[in-house]
């Protein structure tokens, strides 16, 4: 990937979490305004080295931690299933205590982030729910950048 210095920052920064006009800033760009460094963050990521840099740092990030997204699912799932007590609250050898107890905000928010994982809440998603109640989501491609 052919990056010049103040690209190789802004991948960087976006990979350290800040938003991408706190990344353009980091990166040592000229910023006239908060919409100009917007506007010019996003022209940076129509460039396909820094996409390929982003992806390709993400990626080493997650094999590092041994995270993906069944990872990630995983956990939510469990926590929406003990948040709402689907499974009852064990000790430390794995025996029922007894105690239950509801959060509804812990649930709602795994919920939605699985949803949202899957897809769930794209706008351009045709949800069917046929006679038996079974639900199917479709979801058009997704179009690249450069498309």
């Amino acid at each position: 990937m052919n990056l010049n210095s103040k690209q190789l920052k802004f991948v960087q920064g976006v990979l350290k979490g800040l938003s991408h006009t706190d990344a353009y800033r980091q990166a040592g760009y000229k910023v006239k305004s908060d919409e100009s460094a917007r506007s010019a963050a996003y022209q940076i990521l129509t460039n396909i080295d820094v996409q390929k840099a982003i992806e390709a740092g993400r990626a080493k990030m997650q094999e590092k931690a041994e995270i993906n997204a069944a990872w990630v699912l995983d956990r939510l799932v469990r926590n929406a299933n003990r948040a709402a007590q689907a499974e009852p609250i064990t000790d430390a050898q794995g025996n029922p205590t007894g105690q239950y107890t509801y959060q509804g905000n812990v649930v709602n928010k795994s919920l939605e982030l699985i949803g949202k994982q899957i897809g769930m809440f794209r706008p351009d998603a045709q949800v069917q729910i046929n006679a038996g109640g079974q639900v199917t989501i479709y979801l058009p491609e997704k179009k690249t950048v450069d498309e």
